[in-house]
């Protein structure tokens, strides 16, 4: 998730996205001005809770995907909490790191994982990849010389315009020396998303953590990942739920190898 103000924990009336995205997805890690956080958000923007359950139901069939593709390690870009049916909950024995700029979040997410020797959680700027691969705990869990999956649901609707996606997926992408396969998702423009919903969500995400929420053209994620180096794989997109419409969100699936350098 974003970063915001680093004193939030001075103020427990301060709601937290990762909670109040925990709440949503039906954990317990959440207070009762995250819930109401929450119920503000869903009265602005009804299809928030459907693209945010669905979202996670993307994830879990690109994890799963990956796996059946011999993938044993992930990075987990915006991870939030680790719970609700995260990554290491699907991925069973394989090592994931989850990368977050919210202190508190991470600060969250190690005591959940701290009797989950395979999983660790760390703080660090998404566009900045090489700061992901340089800490201690990715080090320790991630090897590139092996398949990687890196996971961006939800997140790269974060990126301020003009940031795009195609720098920090590019450097992650050519820092492995064999197949790095990718998950990701992004709001898209167009109905059944309402602009003017989508706007009194944003003016609220941006008065609690400080970052925008941008919705974009279709096509600009496949264009995004096609940049980096990625052919989308024959996958489908967000499945539809029972209860929830298909949420205004395009999806990409795919893989890409390592530039040899020179």
């Amino acid at each position: 998730m974003p970063d915001a103000t680093a004193d939030r924990r001075t103020d427990p009336r301060q709601p937290n996205i990762a909670r109040v995205y925990d709440h949503i997805l039906g954990g317990s890690l959440h207070n009762a001005h995250d819930r109401t956080f929450a119920a503000d958000l869903a009265a602005a923007f009804p299809a928030l809770t459907g693209i945010i359950r669905a979202q996670r139901c993307f994830q879990r069939r690109a994890v799963e995907w990956m796996l059946g593709n011999g993938v044993d390690q992930f990075i987990d870009l915006g991870s939030g909490l680790p719970t609700a049916d995260h990554v290491h909950h699907v991925a069973g024995d394989a090592r994931v790191v989850y990368v977050d700029m919210d202190s508190e979040t991470v600060e969250d997410a190690g005591m959940i994982l701290h009797s989950v020797p395979d999983a660790a959680a760390i703080r660090a700027d998404i566009q900045q990849p090489g700061e992901i691969l340089a800490h201690t705990e990715t080090r320790r869990l991630i090897d590139t010389g092996r398949p990687v999956g890196i996971l961006a649901i939800g997140i790269l609707d974060f990126l301020p315009p003009p940031r795009t996606a195609i720098a920090p997926l590019t450097g992650l992408r050519n820092a492995f020396e064999r197949d790095v396969y990718v998950a990701a998702t992004l709001l898209t423009d167009q109905p059944p998303l309402d602009p003017d919903q989508l706007g009194l969500a944003a003016a609220l995400l941006l008065r609690a953590i400080a970052t925008p929420i941008t919705a974009r053209p279709p096509g600009t994620l496949r264009a995004w990942l096609g940049e980096s180096g990625f052919q989308e794989a024959e996958y489908g997109s967000i499945p539809e739920r029972q209860e929830e419409p298909l949420p205004a969100a395009e999806t990409f699936i795919g893989r890409g190898g390592a530039i040899p350098p020179g």
